[in-house]
């Protein structure tokens, strides 16, 4: 395909707020150009700067194109005192085709109303899971053969949030012809944009895709957005595809509650075990690990100095930690063990063996807190 960037470029002083860069909007707009869709459908819609872009682009190609945009916020989530996709009316843009906002509510309560034949389709909304698996699962049976579906912010877990690849995800296990073209402005090149044509396997390999919802959440979605999905799942949907789809949130309901749970015990795990160290007159940490460099982090920044770390044994780099056989540690020098599973266990007796018993080991519910930093 080849990049469209007219239309972008020609209202950017004006949008300024678009979710996308100049690449990922032309990618966009090359697309349209490329397809010539007649149904377009949105969701995610923010401030309104991508809406504009198509529609400009719609403009400047003639089409005469229906487009329906959904947002479950019906205000702009940087500025509440803003109405989402408030920058249609500002800018004063319009298409010769038809053109409705539909927000406060998720996509599957209002895709029957927008209908069939959608041949192209953009998701953009919360990037973590189960967001645009949800979504995509809603739409596919309204979807026109060979529709064509761009997934925004694929390489954001790369940059923002690790937890934030559920775009990615559906790429990888969607059965379709995938689209992708290398932007040069990010590093390695790989694009914050990508797209997959549906070809004559995306609804006939379906099992993929459900059962990526078994893939950990980063939220469960209320109670009714559930029921909205569910509802058009068991309309468009096995039986055996609707079982996962159950599974997965009542697994994921519980492993989220179980750890927030565990979250919440880490948080005061660690304030007790800095509390600890605060009369120490030195501080040694066991272990130069991830975790033993994220306890180091968190001690510095609670104005908490620590002495050196100290390690089973040393590379000739590492000038400040002391090899545990060396360690001569004062009776009120104090050492946090700084490691998970069976690790410890060892260290704890190279620790007793050395004589120094003034020592915490970290928590199972601090671990996780520091696996999530």
């Amino acid at each position: 395909m080849v990049l469209y960037s007219e239309p972008y470029v020609e209202l950017k002083e004006k949008i300024g707020l678009s979710e996308m860069s100049e690449f990922e909007n032309s990618f966009v707009c090359g697309l349209i150009k490329e397809k010539r869709p007649s149904k377009i459908l949105e969701i995610g819609v923010a401030a309104g700067g991508t809406t504009t872009v198509i529609m400009n682009c719609l403009n400047k190609l003639n089409l005469a194109s229906e487009m329906y945009s959904v947002d479950l916020s019906p205000d702009y989530y940087r500025n509440p005192e803003k109405k989402c996709g408030f920058l249609v009316d500002e800018i004063g843009i319009s298409i010769s085709g038809k053109y409705q906002l539909y927000t406060g509510n998720v996509i599957a309560e209002y895709i029957e109303e927008i209908g069939s034949n959608i041949d192209f389709l953009i998701i953009d909304t919360i990037h973590s899971c189960p967001g645009e698996i949800l979504d995509f699962l809603a739409v596919l049976p309204f979807l026109k053969d060979h529709a064509t579906v761009v997934l925004h912010d694929v390489g954001m877990h790369y940059e923002y949030s690790p937890r934030a690849f559920a775009t990615q995800l559906l790429m990888d296990v969607v059965s379709a012809d995938i689209i992708l073209e290398n932007d040069d402005s990010r590093e390695g090149g790989y694009p914050n944009i990508a797209a997959f044509t549906c070809n004559d396997g995306t609804k006939a390999y379906l099992y993929q895709v459900f059962s990526a919802l078994n893939i950990s959440w980063s939220y469960v979605p209320k109670e009714q957005h559930l029921e909205s999905y569910r509802k058009i799942y068991r309309q468009y949907y096995s039986k055996e595809l609707l079982d996962v789809f159950e599974v997965a949130v009542q697994l994921n309901k519980k492993c989220l509650q179980r750890n927030r749970d565990k979250v919440l015990s880490g948080i005061a795990e660690l304030s007790d075990l800095l509390q600890w160290v605060k009369d120490a007159d030195s501080v040694y940490i066991y272990g130069k690990g991830d975790r033993g460099s994220k306890i180091y982090d968190i001690l510095e920044q609670n104005h908490i100095h620590i002495c050196s770390y100290i390690v089973t044994k040393k590379s000739q780099e590492e000038d400040d930690c002391v090899e545990i056989k060396d360690a001569v540690l004062a009776e009120k020098d104090k050492v946090i063990v700084a490691a998970s599973g069976f690790t410890w266990k060892a260290m704890v007796v190279q620790l007793n063996e050395k004589k120094i018993c003034n020592y915490k080991v970290i928590s199972d519910n601090i671990n996780i807190l520091l696996g999530m930093i």
